[in-house]
């Protein structure tokens, strides 16, 4: 032994494995704008974003990537949210992961049309 394992291990310690890379997924991947009668269009489930690996806790911020900018996460710092629009036109959102170290992974894209 060597190094640091040499003194853990004379101390009587054992060296802790570091956290595993994260990554971050993102479901469903695909969902429908439903119109609500007059005040815009809703995703009628939750889209959820994923982690894994890093060290907890971890926090949320919902992007748009492309197509109408009035639409939008309404819990944008969730892990969990459902999206609204005032048109139902095709736009794309991502989810940035930031692990308690700092450490940021994306989500898949999840594109509601």
């Amino acid at each position: 032994m060597t190094g640091i394992s040499s003194l853990l291990a004379m101390a009587g310690g054992s060296a802790a494995a570091p956290p595993s890379p994260l990554t971050a997924s993102a479901a469903p991947t695909t969902e429908t704008w439903t119109y609500d009668g007059g005040l815009g269009y809703y995703v009628s489930g939750d889209v959820t974003a994923t982690p894994s690996g890093g060290t907890t806790p971890y926090t949320y911020a919902w992007e748009r990537v492309s197509g109408y900018v009035a639409a939008g996460a309404i819990g944008p710092t969730s892990a969990v949210t459902p999206f609204v629009s005032l048109f139902g036109t095709t736009t794309v959102f991502k989810c940035l992961v930031t692990d308690s170290l700092g450490v940021t992974a994306y989500t898949n894209n999840v594109s509601i049309s």
